[in-house]
C-alpha cells in the first residue's frame, strides 16, 4: 500500500529540473504493483475530486472531526466598517486580547513573508521593482533589505534607491507581511511571548521542532506565522485563529488561487480548536459578500469545489483543457 498524505499539496510537484508529481509518481508505481494507493486529505485536490466523481477513484468521508471536538465559529470582519491598522482590525484585537486573558493561544495567518509586499518612494514615486524579472520586491525589515521572491535577487535599502530624488527618498511601506503584523502585534501586547513562523526565521528542523516543544509546553502566547502552519501542527491550547488577508487571493489572475485559499483556509481554521470546543475563526476581508466567502462557509469545502469545477469547465481551464508554458530566451 501506498499512502500520500495531503495530497493537494503543492510541495508534491517538483518544478525544475526531472518535472514530476510524487502523487501521480505513486498512482503509477501502485498501478505496476497491482497495490491500493490512500490520497489523504482535508481538502482534496481538484483533480482528485474531479477523478472521484468520474469514477476512477473511490471517495470516502470523515464525518467526525479528531477527538469528536465540534467546529470553530466563524466570524467575517468588514475592513470597510472596523478601524484597521496595519491590518489588523479592532475585533480582532479584542478577541486576541480576551483569548489571552483566559490563557490560550493565538494564531494569526496571514501567508506573505517580509515586512512590505512593496516599498514606494513618496517624493518621487519610485516603486521597488526587480531589475531582472520585474516582480515587485519585499521589503525584509529584519536584514534591511529588498528581496525578490520570485528570482530571488536581494538588495541591501539605502536611503536613497532612485536617482530622480535629489535628496533622500521618503519611503512608505505598502502591504503587510509576516514581520509587519509582528511588529504590530508586539506594540500592542508587549508583555506577551510572540513567534514569528515563516522560511525566514524557521529555517531548520531544529528551529522547527523548538518551536513545537515551546507551543506545547505554553511558552508561545501569539503565533505569526504562514502556510508553513497550515498543516501538519497540533496545538493543543490554540482556540482562536485569525486570517489577516484574504482579499489579495481573491483577486488574482491565476485560475488556481481560489482553490488553493480554500485549501489554506479550511486547513488553517483546522488547528483551532483541536482539544476545544470553544474556538473560533476570524477572516478579515473588505469584500464580506464575495461568493467565494459565502459559498465556502455556508456550504463547505465539498460543495464549494464543486462549483468551481463547474466553473471551470464552462471557461476551458484545466483541469478540462491541457496547459503548457513556453519560454522563449532571446
Amino acid at each position: 500500500m501506498i499512502i500520500v498524505d495531503e495530497e493537494h499539496d503543492s510541495s508534491l510537484k517538483q518544478t525544475e529540473k526531472f518535472k514530476y508529481h510524487a502523487r501521480d509518481i505513486a498512482l503509477v508505481r501502485a498501478k505496476k504493483l497491482k497495490i491500493p494507493v490512500v490520497l489523504g486529505s482535508a481538502t482534496p485536490s481538484f483533480e482528485s475530486i474531479n477523478n472521484a466523481n468520474n469514477g476512477k477513484f473511490k471517495q470516502l468521508h470523515l464525518k467526525k472531526r479528531y477527538f469528536t471536538k465540534t467546529m470553530p465559529t466563524v466570524t467575517v470582519v468588514d475592513l470597510n466598517k472596523d478601524t484597521s491598522e496595519d491590518n489588523l482590525s479592532a475585533t480582532l484585537i479584542r478577541k486576541i486580547e480576551k483569548e489571552l486573558k483566559r490563557g490560550g493561544q493565538v494564531l494569526v495567518f496571514i501567508n506573505k513573508r517580509g515586512f512590505s509586499s512593496v516599498m514606494m518612494c513618496k517624493t518621487c514615486g519610485w516603486i521597488s521593482k526587480c531589475t531582472s524579472c520585474d516582480a515587485f520586491m519585499t521589503y525584509h525589515r529584519t536584514n534591511n533589505c529588498l528581496q525578490c521572491h520570485h528570482c530571488g535577487k536581494t538588495q541591501i535599502l539605502s536611503k536613497k534607491l532612485s536617482y530622480q530624488c535629489t535628496k533622500n527618498c521618503e519611503y512608505i511601506f505598502l502591504g503587510a507581511g509576516t514581520e509587519r503584523i509582528e511588529k504590530k502585534l508586539r506594540d500592542i501586547f508587549p508583555t506577551n511571548n510572540i513567534i514569528r513562523v515563516d522560511s525566514d526565521s524557521i529555517n531548520s528542523i531544529k528551529k522547527l521542532e523548538n518551536f513545537r516543544q515551546q507551543c506545547l509546553e505554553g511558552k508561545v502566547d501569539i503565533i505569526v506565522g504562514t502556510q508553513m502552519l497550515v498543516k501538519g501542527h497540533d496545538f493543543p491550547n490554540l482556540n482562536l485563529v485569525a486570517v489577516v488577508d484574504i482579499d489579495s487571493a481573491l483577486f488574482s489572475h491565476v485560475f488556481r488561487s481560489t482553490e488553493k485559499i480554500s485549501q489554506q483556509l479550511v486547513q488553517v481554521s483546522g488547528r483551532s480548536g483541536r482539544k476545544s470546543d470553544n474556538s473560533e475563526v476570524v477572516i478579515q476581508t473588505r469584500v464580506p459578500n464575495h461568493p467565494f466567502i459565502t459559498e465556502l462557509l455556508k456550504k463547505g469545502y465539498s460543495n464549494f469545489s464543486l462549483k468551481a469545477l463547474e466553473n471551470r469547465r464552462k471557461t476551458n481551464f484545466p483541469i478540462f483543457i491541457s496547459e503548457f508554458t513556453e519560454n522563449i530566451i532571446d
